[in-house]
């Protein structure tokens, strides 16, 4: 039988009990109290027994990575720096409106002041110590440029979340969060993944320019008995 387990922080936002399947096989029974289910990584012969469970297929993402090695003397000066309990509520601002390609928006049932939420939650998240290891940011005359949220992996990090306000994109600003990783993390040599969405083509050219590989690609599906809403 397919094992769920309760995902707090969506349960929290959603106010509503919300699980995520962690393990997946030939029987899909839901909790009897489940509003809110997803599922990750769905082998194909599977997808047919989601369907008829009541998912519905929200998104395709890549899995890329690449391996970084600093180990050559490093710049003195750098455009990044950490970012401060000062920066969370433009930080937050920033994350609430930046992205509309993930699995939140996508889905119909969920609404976009929802979705929203997610990703404002994330940044509180990180300033409370809950979620993310270093959030580097470049900022101008009080203005939050763009961010970068890592995860630290055993293998090295996990871009959780970037983006670049619309205003100061195309300059570059991306390339430069992310090539000054080493100068505030402390590490020179490590391997930097990240998931995209396979219909989020600017994200995936972004990343195959600089040296990103493609690994892999999963699925993601969503479960309601009702639409969630704000």
């Amino acid at each position: 039988m397919s094992r769920f387990d309760e995902d707090i922080f969506l349960s929290d936002i959603f106010r509503k009990k919300c699980y995520q399947c962690v393990e997946i096989n030939d029987v899909c029974a839901l909790p009897d109290d489940c509003d809110f289910a997803y599922v990750k990584k769905v082998p194909d012969q599977l997808s047919a027994l989601l369907a008829s469970s009541g998912f519905t297929k929200i998104e395709t993402t890549v899995d890329l990575s690449k391996e970084v090695n600093e180990i050559r003397t490093r710049k003195k000066e750098t455009t990044t720096r950490l970012a401060s309990t000062q920066d969370s509520e433009a930080l937050k601002k920033l994350a609430k409106n930046l992205f509309v390609h993930d699995r939140w928006h996508k889905d119909p049932n969920i609404d976009n002041k929802v979705a929203q939420r997610i990703k404002e939650r994330w940044i509180e998240n990180y300033f409370s110590g809950n979620r993310g290891d270093f959030c580097i940011i470049q900022k101008y005359d009080d203005v939050i440029k763009g961010f970068l949220l890592l995860i630290k992996k055993s293998s090295g990090f996990k871009i959780d979340l970037i983006g670049v306000d619309p205003q100061f994109q195309g300059l570059g600003i991306g390339r430069q969060l992310i090539h000054e990783i080493s100068h505030h993390t402390q590490e020179v040599s490590f391997e930097l993944q990240v998931n995209t969405q396979v219909s989020n083509l600017q994200a995936l050219n972004f990343y195959r320019s600089i040296a990103f590989k493609t690994q892999s690609q999963s699925e993601t599906w969503h479960f309601h008995k009702k639409k969630i809403s704000s």
